[in-house]
């Protein structure tokens, strides 16, 4: 318009209905795909690196980008979707499950957790022989440390007698050293 009806550049940005900052602007070079290429090889060098750890390492290298344009690149490529990996354990031997043939053969161990009406928590220690299904022993407290199911334990062996094996599912009160 400005060529072939002689208007100014302001009367012509008018008439179209721009501003005149929208025609002389000039888009900037794009660094994202260079701040990607560098976000890429520090997590393939440094796996367990977050974002607040690779950062400094880039300006170390001479990178002079900022931490929200370096931020927003690092989300956009997904690199804060990282997840933990799974904690592994060793593999178990799978053994068939026994069954009992006579008294103190297996006992079984385990907790249950109930509150109370105004909100407190107890917790229910159950010893049960599985031969007969006799339910040895039966505690109750709001708390049951490691220390007072093996003082229940021996309680039970002084009139019982031990078993040949115990059945218990890995809850911190079997793992814990005391028993």
């Amino acid at each position: 318009m400005t060529e072939k009806h002689c208007l100014s550049i302001s009367k012509a940005c008018f008439l179209i209905g721009i501003s005149r900052s929208s025609y002389y602007y000039v888009k900037k070079p794009n660094y994202d795909e260079k701040i990607k290429i560098e976000l890429n090889r520090l997590a393939e060098k440094y796996p367990r690196y977050g974002f607040g750890k690779m950062l400094p390492i880039l300006k170390r290298e001479g990178f002079t980008w900022g931490s929200r344009r370096v931020c927003r690149v690092y989300r956009k490529i997904g690199l804060n979707l990282r997840s933990k990996r799974k904690k592994r354990f060793p593999k178990r031997i799978s053994e068939k499950l026994n069954t009992a043939t006579q008294t103190n053969d297996f006992w079984a161990m385990d907790f249950m957790s109930d509150s109370l009406t105004n909100g407190r928590v107890f917790r229910i220690l159950n010893v049960i022989d599985e031969y007969n299904r006799e339910c040895l022993s039966i505690s109750i407290d709001r708390s049951l440390p490691g220390q007072r199911v093996v003082r229940e334990l021996n309680k039970i062996c002084k009139w019982r007698g031990y078993p040949r094996k115990i059945r218990l599912d890995n809850g911190p009160e079997f793992i814990s050293k005391k028993l």
